[in-house]
């Protein structure tokens, strides 16, 4: 199994050339296109991402079942677990995690914890229905953050539908993404730690582009057609 460390570098040097949106010969010269591009950095980027939920949670939980164990938890550990969870389970959990520890059964809060699993955005993301409502309200909201909605209708009154007209949508859409990193100051750098609230937005970022990809692709399908 691969370190964090190892997973942090991945996910970081695929978010780094993500953001590069000056760099197109990388483009030209090995993908068919602005799609193809994203959709490979954006599953490389899921990937790392969700390893690092799960070592990141695994840690956690250990901890605070220790602390639970020993009698030395605080308010403070207490409302941090919760703040993680929050950021990386299902609403359903968080909820039954909480009512729990508010009715002080431990035996059902060790098991349910020990069968959790942090949720994936992406997957949640490609369900046509029945999504997290948590986790599609932040989607939704970055993927409006990022006016990302914008360059689909961009491209959906667009006359020109080519490959060309998506390059130009999506190449904006990416430098969409990069400012919105320098503005929360996500980590670029290999030697980097991501912080839960780091990983999440991420992973949100991941799952905001493929919204618009999929939306895009849409668009491209509807005009071939009529």
């Amino acid at each position: 199994m691969a370190s964090k460390a190892d997973l942090q570098v991945a996910a970081i040097a695929r978010l780094r050339d993500y953001c590069d949106y000056k760099n197109e010969g990388v483009v030209s010269q090995h993908y068919m296109g602005q799609m193809q591009f994203m959709k490979e950095h954006l599953g490389q980027m899921s990937e790392p991402i969700m390893e690092l939920k799960k070592l990141t949670y695994s840690d956690a939980r250990d901890a605070f079942l220790k602390s639970l164990k020993d009698k030395t938890v605080t308010d403070a550990s207490k409302a941090e677990f919760l703040d993680l969870l929050t950021k990386f389970m299902p609403r359903g959990l968080v909820l039954d995690v909480r009512s729990d520890m508010l009715l002080g059964e431990m035996d059902s809060l060790v098991k349910r914890l020990a069968a959790a699993e942090p949720i994936s955005l992406l997957a949640e993301e490609k369900k046509k229905k029945d999504r997290d409502e948590t986790v599609d309200k932040s989607i939704t909201f970055l993927y409006n953050k990022l006016h990302f909605d914008d360059y689909a209708n961009e491209y959906l009154h667009s006359t020109d539908k080519s490959t060309v007209s998506i390059d130009a949508v999506l190449l904006k859409a990416r430098q969409s993404v990069a400012n919105y990193c320098c503005v929360l100051r996500i980590p670029m750098n290999d030697n980097d730690t991501l912080s839960p609230f780091m990983l999440s937005s991420v992973e949100a970022l991941v799952a905001a582009n493929e919204r618009l990809i999929e939306k895009i692709r849409e668009i491209e399908q509807a005009f071939k057609t009529e």
